[in-house]
This record gives structure tokens, sequence and C-alpha cells, in this order.
């Protein structure tokens, strides 16, 4: 399979969240809400943006060309007029690995529906590695996680850590791509 290039707002958005959550666990000393993460993340999104696109919080699937998905919504979805051309779900790596698949099929079901959009799961640790995902470095792991029902790629790993800790306590955000099979 061939991966597309990764889109213009993908590096401003995992930095900067990365950040963000180390400044909020300094601050606070409490782990962040999803909800809190999928707030910062529309905030860096939307002004990030090209110009024609805008985006939208807490969609419903089925206003997305995905009615088998019911009432379930969409934490961020990014169209170009009528047109859905990216969705993300948002989880903590401190969610369950059943959580997690869940978005992975979700977002998998989407993009069967609407095969010319991207979904990615945008996973966010605090104080912690996602080893999963984040190599022993620090970097995203390469290679693609092959499932039955999707395909899944880390596209881009960012971390924020403090010069006297290493990546195991570092926090970290991750961009995984999600294709149907």
């Amino acid at each position: 399979m061939k991966w597309q290039t990764k889109p213009t707002w993908t590096d401003k958005l995992l930095q900067a969240t990365a950040f963000w959550v180390g400044y909020k666990s300094q601050l606070y000393h409490y782990p962040l809400t999803e909800g809190a993460i999928v707030g910062e993340a529309a905030a860096l999104l939307s002004n990030g943006l090209d110009k024609g696109y805008r985006l939208e919080c807490e969609i419903m699937y089925k206003e997305l060309n995905a009615p088998v998905l019911g009432q379930a919504r969409a934490d961020l979805a990014i169209k170009q007029g009528d047109h859905l051309d990216t969705i993300i779900e948002v989880k903590r790596a401190t969610a369950s690995r059943k959580k997690i698949d869940e978005d992975f099929k979700r977002l998998a079901t989407v993009h069967r529906s609407n095969p010319s959009s991207r979904c990615f799961l945008l996973l966010v640790s605090q104080g912690l590695r996602p080893v999963n995902y984040v190599t022993d470095e620090g970097k995203a792991v390469t290679g693609v996680i092959n499932t039955k029902d999707y395909t899944a790629k880390v596209r881009r790993a960012c971390k924020a850590a403090s010069s006297f800790r290493g990546t195991e306590s570092a926090h970290y955000s991750c961009l995984i791509e999600v294709v149907s099979r």
C-alpha cells in the first residue's frame, strides 16, 4: 500500500499538543481528560488549516456518510466545502487496548464509506511512552499494523520532555492513520 504524504497541519498539531500536555502536567499534576485534549487539538487545528477548509467538532458519524455507526460522534472532522477531507479521533494512551481498537475500527468504517477521506487517531500520552507506537528512542514506530478490519500506520510522533528526564517519562503525541481493508 502506498501511503499519502502527511497533512500540512501534522507537525504543528503534534508538537504543540505534546508541549501543551507537558505544560498542563506541570501546572496541575493530574491526568488530562480526553475532552480537554480534543478542545486543545481543535484550537490548534482551527488556526492552522488552509483556506477553504473548516473544522467541525463532535459531529455524528451518520452525517459523515457512515450511518452504520449510529449515534456515535467523531471528535474532529475537517471539511472542504461539503467534502469530508479528514476525520480525527482522539484517545489518551492510557485508554484500554479495546477502546483504542474500537476507534481504529470506527475510523476504518468511515474510510470504507469515504475512501477519499483521511482517517486518523491522535494518541496523546501524559508522562509515559506509548510503547506500541513510539520506539525506545522516542520516534514513531515504523511498519504497519494489519488486522482483518483495518491497516494502520504511525505517521508521526512528537515528544516533550524535561531535559532531566528520558523518553520513558516524556509527553507524546502520535498521529496514526487508518485505512479500511
